[in-house]
């Protein structure tokens, strides 16, 4: 899955792209933006560097379209590598995601 977050001036889309991917998991935004720790997107992405973010689960599952069904199965197997894997935050549920630089 490709979380596509675009900024223009105060304003910010997010979509989710590849939502049947559950093998990649990143975050994609311009070249140019900046992304400084501790800022939260949405309140649905909060950064922790340049290079990763932390993603709300509950904003995924309902954006990704993965509520019920198959790909609600296929999420939570994705959630539970991301888990084991420790890319998880314990505290608040986030998951990490690498963040990709595309124009």
């Amino acid at each position: 899955m490709l979380i596509v977050l675009e900024m223009s001036g105060a304003d910010l889309e997010m979509s989710v792209l590849d939502r049947d991917d559950f093998r990649h998991f990143a975050v994609a935004v311009s070249p140019e933006a900046e992304l400084a720790p501790g800022d939260v997107f949405g309140g649905v992405v909060r950064v922790e560097s340049a290079d990763q973010v932390w993603v709300d689960q509950d904003w995924l599952r309902t954006a990704a379209d993965c509520e019920i069904g198959e790909r609600a199965d296929a999420l939570a197997a994705m959630l539970d590598f991301a888990r084991r894997s420790g890319w998880v935050d314990p505290r608040s549920g986030e998951i990490a995601a690498h963040v990709e630089r595309r124009s």
